[in-house]
């Protein structure tokens, strides 16, 4: 969809702009777009090192204090343009290794998971097919 601008009209009052509820109408659309792009809402806090299957709808806080640090296993995505934040808050000592799905990642193309070691944000991109890394070389990352 394309980015729907709410008519103001010439001068105040004058008419001409757009109603009430057609303005209300297009901030509605233009946030639900927006959040499609968006993880989901829902926050999970992961601090142990149980099996966790990482669904695409929710942002995932790794926080373990302890080695070693568990597997975990981002399903395939849902929707195209989806976004996957991934925040690893973890010690320094700490690496989390997440299984791509059954698709992988983009690039390299025979990858199919990623390490991660120390403090870092990142996000996922899926593009119907395949989840996408937001960055390309960063050392704290190890692509497998």
């Amino acid at each position: 969809m394309v980015r729907q601008i709410i008519s103001t009209g010439t001068t105040a009052n004058d008419g001409t702009g757009d109603d009430l509820r057609s303005g209300g109408i297009k901030i509605n659309s233009n946030f639900e777009e927006l959040y499609t792009f968006m993880p989901g809402g829902l926050v999970q806090n992961i601090t142990g090192q149980a099996v966790v299957s990482l669904d695409s709808s929710t942002l995932y806080l790794f926080n373990m204090d302890s080695t070693p640090a568990g597997s975990f296993t981002l399903s395939d995505g849902s929707s195209v343009g989806e976004i996957k934040r991934i925040i690893n808050k973890s010690d320094s000592d700490v690496d989390v290794s997440i299984t791509i799905g059954s698709s992988g990642l983009a690039y390299p193309k025979s990858s199919t998971g990623l390490t991660i070691t120390n403090k870092i944000a990142f996000d996922l991109m899926w593009d119907g097919t395949e989840w996408h890394l937001d960055r390309d070389s960063d050392s704290r990352l190890t692509i497998t």
